[in-house]
């Protein structure tokens, strides 16, 4: 007995398995849901290294092609320095990034450190002149606001049986960003285990930047392998047009 084959049963078969398929999976998710979370957690840390290098290489590609297309355009011409002149470009274009997180730290960090301690050595004229300007305000005002003259923030708080004190208040917000500091020192393994993936996002980012147009080229493929023409030119243009707008507002702000 011979079976013709039918494209148009073939496919609708096809998308009801997937249907099918992506139901089972939604359903599993659900009732297995503290696993799966759990799944997902160990598989973002275990693919950060791979994320910070792409980020890593995103952002120093348009520094890679400054240098390929204005320091280096000259060797354009001969096929046998392409390859050396991306590794130059490559390695300045890394130099270059390292060179402006070093100058962004050597003036970000001492700033935040000196006024840290500027916050603690001051805190007692804050909290004065607070209150001074509490009280000023209550002694103008409060024969007008509430009928009565007071003359200071305590005094019409205490009227109304309030409780309130700004040596308190700013106290202890000062004591919870303390709190926050020995937080961090103490919880610095954890910003090991980040420089060690940001390492080897370093070294992934290198390899990304060096072989790009290959893996372009890969990925590519793969989708004009699993996606229908008009799909898979959506698809280019889509991404294409993000790289566009978003990489140059990033690049920008940067």
């Amino acid at each position: 007995m011979n079976f013709k084959k039918n494209e148009k049963y073939a496919s609708i078969a096809f998308y009801i398995f997937l249907t099918v398929c992506a139901c089972a999976i939604v359903v599993f998710a659900l009732v297995n849901l503290s696993t799966v979370w759990s799944f997902v957690k160990r598989s973002i840390v275990i693919f950060s290294p791979f994320t910070y290098g792409f980020i890593i290489a995103y952002l120093c590609n348009p520094i890679m092609l400054f240098y390929e297309k204005t320091l280096f355009s000259f060797k354009k011409a001969k096929k046998d320095m392409r390859k050396a002149t991306r590794a130059l470009s490559l390695t300045l274009a890394m130099l270059t990034a390292f060179a402006l997180i070093a100058i962004m730290l050597y003036a970000v960090i001492p700033q935040i450190i000196e006024s840290y301690e500027e916050l603690g050595n001051q805190l007692n004229n804050y909290i004065r002149n607070v209150q001074a300007l509490a009280d000023n305000f209550v002694k103008e005002y409060s024969s007008k606001l509430v009928g009565t003259q007071y003359y200071t923030l305590t005094e019409l708080l205490s009227a109304y049986d309030i409780s309130f004190s700004f040596e308190k208040i700013l106290t202890y917000s000062y004591s919870i960003l303390t709190i926050g500091a020995d937080y961090l020192i103490n919880y610095g393994g954890k910003i090991v285990g980040g420089v060690k993936n940001l390492l080897i996002g370093i070294i992934i980012a290198v390899y990304f930047l060096g072989s790009k147009e290959k893996l372009i080229a890969q990925v590519k493929k793969v989708f004009n392998a699993i996606l229908s023409r008009r799909n898979y030119l959506n698809l280019i243009r889509l991404g294409r047009f993000t790289n566009k707008t978003f990489g140059g507002f990033l690049i920008g702000k940067i």
